[in-house]
Order: C-alpha cells, then sequence, then structure tokens
C-alpha cells in the first residue's frame, strides 16, 4: 500500500464534530463563565474592602499620632471662625493630621488659620489625595464648594468623613459644632472625654458627593450643598441620623453614605475598624456615636 493510500485512509477515519456536539460544548463553557464571574466580582470586592479598611486604618493612626503631640485631644473636626464676614470654615480634620499620614510637604504648604478657597491656598485643597479614595466609589474629582471661586471645580473630595453628631445633620447644633460625637466642629475632644470608651465609640466612617450617587444629569454640580461635608479640605464630617445608606434619602445633607453592598466600614478610637451591617438598630448606631452618652452597647 502506497503512503498517499495511508494517508487518505487515515484522514476517512477522523470524526469532526456535529453541529449538536459543538453547540452543547459552547452552553457548557458559557454555564461554567456564568459560574466562576460572580466568584471574580466577589474577589475584586473582597479586595476593595480590604484596601478601604486599610484606608480608615490609616486615618485613625493618624488621628492617634495627633493625639500623643496634643496632649490626648483629638483635633477638632473643622475650625468655623464665626466673626469672618464671609469665609468662615478653615482647614478640618484631615489637613491636621497630614503629617501623620505621610503628607508632610504638602502640609508645610498650608496654613491652617486660612479658608482653604483664599487664592494662596486653593492650590493645596485641589490636591486629590490616594488615601482619600475609597476602591469601591466612583472616582474622586475636583468639586465645587460656593461661589468664591468661578467654576464648579474648587477643591477635591473624599470619602472619608469624621462622625460628629446623632443630631439631623441641618440641625443648629450640627452647624455649630457641638455635637455628641469626637470630631466636632471647634471642639478638640480629649481622651478623658470620651467616658464611653474608645472601644465603643466610632470615630470615622464613609462618605461621597452627592453627583457620585444620585445626580446622574450634572445638575447639582456646580452646588456647594452638593459637597458639604465631603471635601477633606474643610468639614468631612456628616451625622448618624439617617442610619447606613447608600443614597441621599432626606436632600443632600452630609450622611453617612457607603459603596459597599451590605453596609459600611467604619474606625472606632481605639484604632480598629469594622464592617457595619445597613440594618443595624438606628438607636446602637448612635450609641456608637457618642462619647458621653453612658449607653449599654449590645452585640451588632
Amino acid at each position: 500500500m502506497s503512503t498517499g493510500q495511508d494517508i487518505q485512509r487515515a484522514n476517512a477515519n477522523v470524526r469532526a464534530f456535529t453541529v449538536i456536539e459543538l453547540l452543547v460544548s459552547i452552553a457548557i463553557i458559557a454555564v461554567l463563565v456564568s459560574l466562576l464571574l460572580p466568584a471574580v466580582q466577589q474577589a475584586r470586592e473582597a479586595a476593595r474592602l480590604t484596601s478601604c479598611k486599610n484606608n480608615l486604618k490609616q486615618f485613625t493612626l493618624g488621628m492617634h499620632n495627633y493625639a500623643d503631640i496634643h496632649k490626648e485631644h483629638f483635633p477638632a473636626a473643622n475650625v468655623r471662625d464665626a466673626s469672618a464676614p464671609l469665609l468662615k470654615d478653615r482647614w478640618g480634620w484631615t489637613a491636621r493630621i497630614l503629617p501623620y499620614i505621610e503628607q508632610s510637604a504638602l502640609y508645610d504648604k498650608i496654613d491652617l488659620e486660612q479658608f482653604p478657597l483664599v487664592t494662596s491656598q486653593l492650590a493645596n485643597a485641589q490636591v486629590a489625595l490616594h488615601i482619600c479614595q475609597c476602591p469601591s466609589a466612583p472616582q474622586n474629582h475636583l468639586v465645587n464648594y460656593g461661589s468664591h471661586v468661578p467654576g464648579c471645580m474648587d477643591v477635591a473630595e473624599t470619602n472619608y468623613g469624621a462622625v460628629s453628631t446623632t443630631d439631623h445633620p441641618t440641625d443648629l447644633r450640627f452647624a455649630s459644632g457641638n455635637g455628641d460625637g469626637i470630631l466636632c466642629r471647634n471642639k478638640s475632644v480629649s481622651f478623658a472625654e470620651i467616658t464611653d470608651g474608645l472601644t465603643n465609640t466610632l470615630l470615622l466612617g464613609e462618605v461621597d458627593v452627592v453627583s457620585d450617587i444620585s445626580d446622574p444629569t450634572g445638575s447639582l454640580e456646580c452646588t456647594s450643598a452638593a459637597t458639604a461635608g465631603r471635601v477633606w479640605a474643610n468639614d468631612a464630617m456628616f451625622s448618624v441620623y439617617q442610619g447606613i445608606t447608600h443614597k441621599y434619602p432626606d436632600g443632600r445633607d452630609p450622611v453617612i453614605l457607603s459603596h459597599h453592598r451590605g453596609g459600611g466600614q467604619f474606625s472606632f478610637a481605639a484604632g480598629h475598624v469594622k464592617f457595619i451591617s445597613e440594618n443595624i438598630d438606628q438607636t446602637l448606631l448612635e450609641a456608637l456615636t457618642t462619647r458621653a452618652g453612658g449607653e449599654v452597647i449590645g452585640e451588632y
């Protein structure tokens, strides 16, 4: 038998896939991919959750390093000069702990007695800090913060704010800085004043600007009310009044807002970070917020 005949006979014995077999194979691959994709997405979110937790941890360590230098006092969340005719709010807590979160060069350029939007300080307030970005949130950008600067891109936003009060966020008590949390406006709280215990009291949590959540048309982008409480240079602080949410249920007030499914991440004054369910009892959340409420903290 010739070589050509052998090859021809061997080729005749090769069996090709039928259309049905091919379709079945494709269907099996599709099922395997559909089973694998959620696992990949969960792994990615777990990594983002860990990165967000590390950001809060670094901020909280920076707070404690600040307190070590300032006789066991945490910084004020924000300093407001009520006598000033227009530019009342000075630099907030993030700016005050910059040397302790590896941002000494930026801190050296800042005048803490100035308002962040004055000409000499504006460039500093526009610096996008990597530590202020939650990996699960939309990319941070420059946002509007009043009519003091032309246009809509005034200062850099943040995804982390101070847990300041249990009151309604527009309440006069919150506006004047007499909040019942640890980080309040115009008040540097000492460790001794936190009688509920550092382990049981919230320090920092998650926030975001309105336009990243509920403003797809961009109509709020140029309103300072949409960014109040969510810029690192100034008043990154909020109320727990509306619980842990993923949207703004009550206008544009500064409230807790997390991009993590099922709840949000918080740091405690003792230094640890914990994920708290969005279903936490509101009374318990408020008890965790107050620094001297005398509440008994149960399981959560």
